[in-house]
């Protein structure tokens, strides 16, 4: 019997995210863990207090993977010409609500690096979640086609006119 160990650690409490055909959510004790089989694309992440969170994920298909990876590419260039607006027009060049004020809470740089990270994150999930959930790649190609035209092209528009 062996219990998942890391570093020479053993876990008491274990929190299991399955996200596959058949994605499930479990909190155990680590010797229940002893006759499970985990998949290859399992990480697990140690918290204190012997504490860990084991995720497994199914691999998600080459067509939706590359949508993930155009919108984070759409992501990083927004990031990118948001921050340009912002130091040529200041916050107030910023259409987002939301944004603008964290924008004034945090800083510019800082509040597009929170966005940004979230929206990467939330788009990783999407893109673990598309194998049991097929509609999501339709859900993230229109999210792509949206954030093109309401916000790449528009910021590009900004830059490119007014800088002169």
């Amino acid at each position: 019997m062996s219990e998942i160990t890391e570093n020479g650690k053993d876990f008491k409490d274990t929190l299991i995210f399955t996200l596959s055909n058949e994605p499930s959510f479990e909190i155990t004790n680590s010797q229940i863990l002893d006759d499970r089989d985990f998949k290859t694309n399992t990480y697990i992440f140690t918290l204190p207090r012997d504490k860990t969170i084991i995720l497994e994920i199914e691999k998600p298909s080459r067509e939706l993977f590359y949508f993930a990876i155009f919108f984070v590419s759409l992501q990083i260039a927004d990031g990118m010409l948001t921050s340009i607006g912002v130091a040529r027009f200041g916050i107030e060049g910023e259409g987002n609500p939301f944004l603008k004020n964290l924008m004034l809470e945090h800083g510019a740089d800082k509040a597009l690096f929170m966005v940004k990270a979230v929206a990467i994150f939330i788009i990783a999930g999407l893109t673990a979640l598309a194998k049991r959930a097929p509609f999501v790649k339709d859900v993230i190609g229109t999210l792509s086609c949206i954030y093109l035209f309401a916000a790449i092209i528009p910021w590009v528009y900004i830059i490119t006119h007014y800088f002169d």
